[in-house]
């Protein structure tokens, strides 16, 4: 998805980074093919904020260290068809059957 993307993309863009734990690999963004080299953005950006942060019930913490804000915008549509495909009980038989291998490979 697009803030997964994003995320690789940025040197603190890992979940425990709000926390002021250091992402490992530093060099995320170099996961990415055909980013050779760090970003301003990433450079600049101190931590990254995900759906997980709202739950935790910490986002007054977190805000009180905000000083800008990116947000990731998805086409609607894509979104919607990005979910269903992901969540089609075809699509979920199939994961299932790729880790069942997996593990009978495993053994």
């Amino acid at each position: 998805s697009g803030g997964s993307t994003i995320s690789l993309l940025l040197r603190n863009g890992c979940m425990s980074a709000a926390d002021g734990t250091p992402c490992d690999p530093p060099n995320r963004w170099a996961k990415v093919a055909g980013q050779y080299e760090e970003t301003i953005a990433s450079q600049r950006i101190q931590f990254y904020l995900h759906a997980p942060h709202v739950d935790s019930g910490k986002m007054d913490r977190y805000y009180e260290r905000v000083n800008s804000i990116v947000i990731v915008a998805r086409d609607p549509f894509d979104r919607f068809v990005s979910a269903f495909l992901t969540h089609h009980p075809q699509n979920i038989d199939m994961l299932r059957s790729r880790s069942r291998v997996a593990r009978l490979r495993a053994e």
